[in-house]
């Protein structure tokens, strides 16, 4: 019978309190909140305002938080569009302690007749949304999430009203954290 050695056990046993404690940082999945429509603006500029929770549903504090936003269409591969999120992040941090949450991150979107006008006009056209979540945990060790959503002519066609989270699906890649992000890359 083998056993491990003092060194290899408290490995282990770090290992397993660093992933039991740690902050984890998302977007709510209350999805339906995340769009806020902004009469004056909206009469003004015919945008949107895309502005999710985004929360820290881990057991201890989120620091050095750093969130990107961006709209894009799809000129663009979903890869370049995080790569160049990471290279333009905002140098403000942040902290969400554990349960918390941020409320205050927004991007404007063009409005839902602007975005169907593009889209019945070039075939194929998506229209994306796209976060990018930077933060480091309790123990010092740096953590990424990413969250994207489209919308194409599928998403339009749902319905006519002003745009919505029913408007946009989630892209097949780029829904993840950490590591999983480099297996999801396009």
């Amino acid at each position: 019978m083998s056993f491990l050695n003092s060194s290899q056990q408290t490995k282990i046993s770090h290992d397993a309190l660093v992933v039991a404690q740690r902050a984890f940082v998302g977007l709510d999945s209350d999805e339906q909140d995340a769009l806020n429509s902004d009469a004056e603006a909206w009469r003004d500029r015919h945008q949107e305002e895309f502005a999710p929770k985004i929360y820290n549903f881990g057991k201890t504090p989120a620091y050095n938080v750093k969130i990107t936003m961006k709209e894009s269409n799809n000129s663009y591969s979903l890869d370049e569009i995080f790569e160049s999120m990471k290279k333009k992040q905002d140098s403000r941090t942040l902290t969400i302690n554990p349960g918390g949450f941020l409320h205050n991150s927004a991007i404007s979107l063009p409005g839902l007749a602007f975005i169907k006008e593009i889209i019945d006009k070039n075939n194929g056209y998506e229209f994306y949304i796209a976060t990018l979540i930077t933060y480091r945990d309790a123990f010092g060790f740096p953590h990424e999430t990413q969250a994207c959503y489209l919308v194409g002519k599928e998403g339009i066609m749902k319905n006519s009203a002003d745009i919505t989270m029913s408007h946009f699906q989630h892209c097949n890649t780029h829904n993840c954290s950490d590591d999983d992000c480099e297996t999801q890359k396009n």
